[in-house]
């Protein structure tokens, strides 16, 4: 039973001690003899509460500005321009009316869907109108690949 507690205290402190011998470089980065300061310990411990209000409202914040993520949508700056929905609405409105004989009408997105709706013009027969809708989808899966696209007539 001794010799079952002496290899189990033996085994704890050689795993509290660790296997590293602190001075060599890889490990001199953790051991510069910079202590943290009484309140960001007592933050540490005790978190934001009604005992750490006052030390919340004076402490500085440690973040870096250019990770700092607030704008939602997976940007990482509010001061560069950034596509939006209605950018891709009226870029399909413009494939539409630039790349097709037909006239563009609403179109609305949601998620990885798009309905666009087209405005077919009287002078097309059935086949042409199909060889035009099946150009329009080609040009749409170029143009925007991340949207399904269906296409309505009216």
């Amino acid at each position: 039973m001794k010799r079952k507690w002496l290899a189990g205290v033996l085994a704890g402190m050689f795993l509290v001690t660790g296997c590293n011998n602190p001075e060599e470089p890889e490990v001199q980065a953790q051991s510069n003899n910079q202590h943290p300061s009484a309140e960001r310990v007592t933050y540490g411990l005790l978190g934001p509460g009604p005992i750490n209000y006052g030390s919340i409202r004076r402490s500085q914040t440690f973040d870096q500005m250019g990770e700092l993520n607030t704008t939602g949508s997976s940007y990482r700056s509010a001061h560069n321009y950034h596509e939006d929905l209605g950018d891709h609405q009226s870029l399909m409105r413009r494939v539409v009316a630039n790349e097709s004989p037909f006239n563009p009408g609403s179109v609305m997105i949601a998620g990885h869907h798009a309905w666009v709706t087209v405005h077919v013009p009287k002078g097309l027969n059935d086949s042409e109108k199909q060889s035009e809708l099946d150009k329009l989808k080609r040009t749409f899966l170029l143009e925007v690949p991340r949207y399904q696209v269906h296409i309505n007539e009216s």
